[in-house]
């Protein structure tokens, strides 16, 4: 029978019984940023730049600007000392870059395919670990990093068709921009959603299945179509999920941490300031790390279901009394 009940008790199992899982979901929840929660705040807020890939893909494209070039000639005149020190930094930060991509795409692969080895598994595993895990994944790390740029490039080309006529409307203070904005939402958000759930299921089948780059969005596409109802009602629930998590995780840091960092700041002790920040990151770090176990783990038991059979969605069995 087909349930999301039993698909996000599976998931809370995976995340609760192989904690080591946790690794690669703080990782790859840096890739998560581009999901379905995401997608309509940004739209929501005219803004993209809030992912670990939009954010350097708007760090690089900056690069090609003419005021870009023409400050650093300036400095490089005035301040030779300051452009090295810049140019250094940056190499500094590229590398960084390279290394937190390559670990957050195998870890991605990893988290994927471990959940899919413990889902049709009839017994717990007990030769999981994050090494094998990474060293494994690593033959899908160009397919998968595609996959994602893809759906990146997809979504940001989305939004500057979005912006275009938005500006203009703006720029002459047309009365009815707010009206453009919205049919413009309405139109484009569908369009996004279905790039998000088809490199969702892309990114699964490369894995699971070992599709190569076109097979993977041509199965991706396929299974989007037959079970577009089924997508969207699970993405609902995700949805619901996280941002009850979030929420609860944001209460939960302002009671305790933020209270433990106003009193170490009125005692005027660095120590309590320290230690209640760090206490904020681990904290938000382990709920990133669960929420991206969980929610891998619940898409690829759903990707497992209907690669066999197509899925019922809770309305359709609702309207036909099933």
């Amino acid at each position: 029978m087909f349930s999301y009940r039993f698909f996000l008790k599976q998931a809370w199992d995976i995340t609760k019984h192989y904690k080591h899982l946790w690794f690669f979901g703080l990782f790859a929840s840096l890739l998560y940023a581009s999901g379905e929660y995401q997608i309509i705040s940004s739209f929501l807020s005219q803004n993209d730049s809030g992912t670990f890939l939009g954010t350097w893909m708007i760090i690089i494209g900056s690069l090609f600007t003419a005021s870009f070039w023409t400050g650093l000639f300036e400095l490089a005149s005035q301040n030779p000392t300051l452009l090295w020190t810049f140019i250094s930094l940056f190499i500094l930060a590229v590398a960084l870059f390279i290394i937190f991509l390559y670990i957050s795409i195998t870890s991605q692969a990893a988290l994927v395919n471990q959940s899919a080895k413990i889902i049709e598994s009839k017994k717990k595993l007990t030769n999981l670990n994050i090494s094998d895990g990474l060293k494994n994944s690593r033959k899908w790390f160009w397919t998968v990093l595609w996959l994602n740029l893809g759906t990146k490039l997809a979504i940001t080309i989305c939004f500057l068709i979005l912006s275009i006529p938005l500006y203009f409307t703006i720029i002459n203070q047309a009365w009815f921009s707010g009206i453009v904005y919205a049919l413009l939402f309405i139109v484009f958000l569908p369009i996004v959603l279905f790039i998000s759930f088809t490199m969702k299921y892309a990114i699964a089948s490369s894995i699971i299945e070992g599709k190569k780059f076109l097979e993977a969005v041509n199965r991706g596409t396929q299974m989007f179509i037959n079970n577009w109802l089924v997508s969207f009602e699970m993405a609902f629930i995700l949805f619901l999920i996280n941002f009850i998590v979030g929420l609860f995780s944001l209460l939960f840091v302002t009671l305790f941490f933020v209270s433990l960092y106003v009193i170490g700041m009125l005692v005027t002790s660095v120590s309590l300031v320290v230690f209640s920040l760090l206490l904020t990151i681990a904290t938000m770090a382990l709920v990133a790390a669960l929420l991206g176990v969980f929610q891998t783990a619940a898409w690829t038991g759903l990707f497992l279901k209907i690669k066999k059979e197509k899925g019922r969605s809770k309305l359709e069995r609702f309207f036909l009394g099933k």
